[in-house]
């Protein structure tokens, strides 16, 4: 039964995933992320847990289960809400000068933010709760004013929107570069994805999008051993130890482990 639930998640993500791929907005939209997400960051990981034994087998069923209705949900939301009747509402003039000051604000709120919380993660402090989660609210401000400086940057080529989407985007540098971040990475690159296909309706490739799935699966395995190395309360990394960086044979390595530890799929397949 575990078996066959794991085959339904995988086709199912797979199913949403191809879905997406015929059609170029598809790309940009939520139920195509959660299954690209389900694949390379559930289902690959997932499949060392079928024949774990640490888990009784139900709860490894029920865990699957639920992966199922999770992105299935994701998929089903979606059409279900493009099945109703859109409102109908009056058309305003693109404002862009209430746009541009709208984005500083909330960039100059969140930027602030973000420097507070970082001089309290460096003294020591707790990220789970206390100072660091309230200011980390405000932190989110910043996101917000990156998407809208750089939805006004495409649109208008201002100087004043390239200033603040360049500012901005110190925070995501600081974040993926210095902490590892991978959710600040797809953000980053759906936030410049999606503001051309919204603004100047020009869509990636699909080669493209399935190059940077597969590559960004591979690198995947690697967070652990480069926040291992960049992670650090005081500033001192040492960038020279990214040199031992393997990520093809890290992801070789875990997936051998994989398959000999718990059997291979065929193998599994024909014990039902």
């Amino acid at each position: 039964m575990l078996i066959c639930l794991y085959a339904v998640l995988v086709v199912v993500s797979f199913t949403i995933l191809a879905d997406g791929m015929k059609t170029p907005a598809k790309i940009y939209q939520f139920p195509f992320g959660a299954a690209a997400v389900f694949l390379g960051f559930i289902v690959l990981p997932l499949f060392a847990v079928l024949r774990l034994d640490f888990f009784p087998e139900w709860a490894r069923e029920r865990y699957v289960f639920m992966c199922i209705l999770c992105v299935s949900g994701c998929w089903l939301g979606d059409s279900c809400a493009r099945k109703r009747p859109m409102l109908s509402f009056q058309p305003r003039p693109y404002a862009a000068k209430s746009w541009l000051v709208g984005a500083g604000l909330l960039i100059v709120i969140g930027g602030l933010a973000h420097l507070k919380n970082r001089s309290l993660y460096q003294a020591g402090a707790n990220p789970l709760t206390g100072e660091m989660v309230a200011v980390g609210f405000f932190v989110v401000l910043l996101r917000y004013g990156f998407i809208m400086a750089v939805v006004h940057l495409v649109r208008t080529k201002s100087r004043y929107a390239f200033g603040l989407a360049a500012l901005a985007a110190l925070y995501y540098l600081d974040r993926i570069v210095f902490l590892g971040r991978r959710r600040d990475a797809v953000e980053f690159a759906f936030v410049l994805a999606g503001a051309a296909w919204l603004v100047l309706h020009r869509a990636a490739p699909r080669a493209v999008v399935a190059c940077v799935l597969i590559v960004a699966t591979v690198l995947m395995f690697s967070v652990g051993f480069y926040r291992s190395v960049v992670v650090s309360r005081t500033g001192e990394r040492d960038w020279s130890r990214m040199r031992e960086a393997d990520p093809v044979g890290t992801f070789r390595a875990v997936s051998y482990t994989h398959l000999r530890a718990h059997e291979t799929v065929l193998d599994l397949v024909c014990r039902l």
